[in-house]
């Protein structure tokens, strides 16, 4: 091969090898927006829970009062971020963990994921929904609770 050829070559093979690189970037951009690790799952009550054995992943905690229905629970596998959604038998005593500390609650609150209804359900709005609920954090675990309404909400953003 003549030395003028060389200089050339090695060019196109940088060329090449740039391209590839950049390809390879791309396919797992690609690929990654279409692979949502995010898992939502949603339970009638504390029956379909048990018959659906998913106190066994460890997304849902073992706590949940029995009169508990109308369970919205959504977790992401990657990032471990976790939210849970529950109503019950208003007036219930709920038995949380015993790290479990009562909080006031920070505002804004940020929850992990976008769902509709779920910050509007806990926000200060015209009915001030907010006061109506206790907040406790149990370690990376955040949790507001309203027996009066009824209602739970659970959230790990760790």
């Amino acid at each position: 091969m003549s030395k003028g050829l060389q200089p050339n070559l090695m060019k196109s093979l940088y060329w090449l090898l740039g391209l590839f690189l950049i390809s390879v970037v791309l396919v797992h951009v690609i690929l990654r927006g279409f692979m949502d690790t995010t898992v939502e799952s949603t339970y009638a009550s504390i029956k379909d829970i048990e018959a659906k054995n998913a106190m066994r992943s460890g997304w849902l905690p073992k706590w949940l009062p029995s009169t508990v229905t109308e369970i919205i629970e959504i977790h992401d596998l990657d990032t471990n971020l976790s939210m849970i959604k529950f109503s019950f038998v208003k007036n219930t005593d709920l038995r949380l963990p015993p790290l479990c500390k009562k909080i006031e609650p920070t505002l804004p609150l940020v929850l992990p994921f976008n769902r509709r209804g779920w910050l509007s359900d806990l926000s200060l709005g015209p009915d001030t929904t907010i006061l109506n609920h206790d907040f406790f954090q149990c370690e990376h675990e955040y949790i507001a609770i309203s027996k009066i309404l009824g209602k739970g909400y659970i959230w790990r953003s760790k």
